[in-house]
């Protein structure tokens, strides 16, 4: 009799998980694509069990939303994340990588050079957990303006998400990841707006001439941050 009711009380509850990601996946849907209709953005549907993907070109920016699986810590199983992204192309003549603490291992492969102190170098506030790598410490340094700083400061400290700036001398990105599915308008839109707002600070100035050009690397060696 017991192990009759552990089959129905695990039955119920595979169900309950089951029909409550359907629920979810149908709000996002639905919430994604009002958001791209809203906005004139491409609104890709994506498989009847697949989350939706939204791209928006606007000039120097390209944004992209969309989920993406990833393994979980222990590797035992898998775990959605959703996306919002903005890419441009660089004018940089040196590679940087900064983000929350969280993707320090993702920042060490992404970026030629040494890690650096991103509190000593870039000021960010106590408690902020972040790792940095660039293959010239010294126009990283420069890139990273008080208004450069205040901008990912906000990017960074969003709840429950982790974010990052990667850049080299052809492509950068700015991504946001978070389990949240935003599967409401309000939050898509939120995000949008985040994004957005902190990529118009990213992008070179006509007056940053010096960090556009190529030099050779300075920095190969490798430090603990």
């Amino acid at each position: 009799m017991f192990w009759i009711v552990l089959y129905f009380l695990v039955a119920a509850f595979i169900l309950g998980v089951f029909f409550w990601t359907i629920r979810i996946l149908v709000q996002q849907k639905a919430a994604w694509s009002k958001f791209a209709q809203r906005h004139g953005f491409t609104y890709e549907r994506g498989r009847m069990m697949a989350s939706p993907g939204v791209r928006s070109d606007e000039p120097p920016f390209i944004f992209f939303f969309y989920a993406e699986e990833k393994p979980t810590d222990d590797g035992r199983g898998t775990t959605f994340r959703t996306i919002v992204q903005a890419c441009w192309d660089s004018e940089a003549g040196f590679e940087f990588a900064v983000g929350t603490g969280a993707l320090k291992d993702t920042i060490r492969s992404m970026s030629r050079g040494a890690m650096i102190n991103s509190k000593e170098a870039f000021d960010f506030p106590d408690g902020m957990s972040v790792a940095s790598r660039s293959s010239d410490s010294e126009r990283a340094r420069a890139y990273m303006t008080p208004e450069r700083r205040k901008a990912l400061g906000a990017f960074f400290r969003q709840k429950n998400a982790d974010g990052i700036l990667v850049f080299d001398e052809k492509t950068g990105v700015l991504r946001l990841e978070t389990p949240d599915p935003l599967e409401t308008v309000q939050k898509i839109e939120r995000a949008y707006a985040l994004i957005k707002k902190v990529s118009r600070a990213l992008i070179l100035k006509e007056t940053e001439s010096a960090l556009r050009e190529s030099r050779p690397d300075d920095d190969e060696k490798v430090v603990t941050s």
